[in-house]
C-alpha cells in the first residue's frame, strides 16, 4: 500500500470516528436577532503521520589493546603535567628566596642609613636597645642608647645626690644632739 492510499484510508476512518462520537462542532451561538442561526459543520483535523523512531547505535567497543594505549597516553600526560608543576614550584621558591635576600639587604641598608643619620656607634646585635637585660632585682635606668643602662654622667650625678643626702643626714644628727 502506498503512502497516499494509507493517508486516504486513515482520513476516512478518522472522519467516521469523529462523526460517531459527536465531535462535529455545531455553532448555535446567536449573534444577531433575526433568522435562526445556521449550523456549520467543521471537518475533523487531519491525522498526524509519524515516521518510525530511529535507533542510535552505540560506538563499537574498543579492544583492550586500544584501551591500554589510551591509558598509557593519559598516564604520560599526567606525568608531564607533574613535571611541569614541580618545575614551576622550584621557580617560585627561587623567586621567593631572591626576594627575601633583596628584603634583607634593603633592611640592612635602611639600618645603616639610620645609624649614619643618628651618629655614633651602630646598635649591637645583642639585646634590643632600651630593654632591661639585667639579671638582678635592682635596675639602673639611664640614658645609654645601646643598653638602656646608666652612662658615666648618670653615675656621677647619682654619686652627687648620695653625697648630698649623706651630708644632710649628718647635719640633722649634729642639730639633734
Amino acid at each position: 500500500m502506498t503512502l497516499t492510499r494509507q493517508y486516504a484510508a486513515l482520513a476516512g476512518v478518522a472522519f467516521l470516528m469523529a462523526y460517531a462520537q459527536g465531535a462535529l462542532a455545531v455553532d448555535n451561538k446567536k449573534t444577531t436577532p433575526g433568522p435562526p442561526a445556521r449550523t456549520t459543520v467543521r471537518p475533523a483535523p487531519a491525522p498526524v503521520v509519524r515516521s518510525a523512531p530511529v535507533r542510535v547505535q552505540s560506538a563499537p567497543r574498543t579492544s583492550t589493546n586500544v584501551q591500554a594505549q589510551q591509558n598509557a597516553a593519559i598516564a604520560a600526560a599526567r606525568a608531564r603535567q607533574a613535571t611541569i608543576n614541580q618545575q614551576r614550584d622550584r621557580e617560585v621558591a627561587a623567586v621567593r628566596a631572591k626576594q627575601a635576600a633583596i628584603n634583607r639587604q634593603r633592611d640592612a641598608d635602611a639600618a645603616a642609613r639610620a645609624n649614619a643619620a643618628r651618629g655614633g656607634k651602630p646598635a649591637t646585635n645583642g639585646a634590643p636597645t632600651g630593654y632591661n637585660t639585667s639579671r638582678g632585682n635592682q635596675v639602673t635606668i639611664g640614658s645609654n642608647r645601646n643598653t638602656g643602662g646608666a652612662t658615666a654622667a648618670d653615675r656621677a650625678a647619682m654619686d652627687r645626690i648620695r653625697a648630698g643626702t649623706q651630708a644632710l643626714k649628718d647635719k640633722q644628727k649634729k642639730q639633734g644632739n
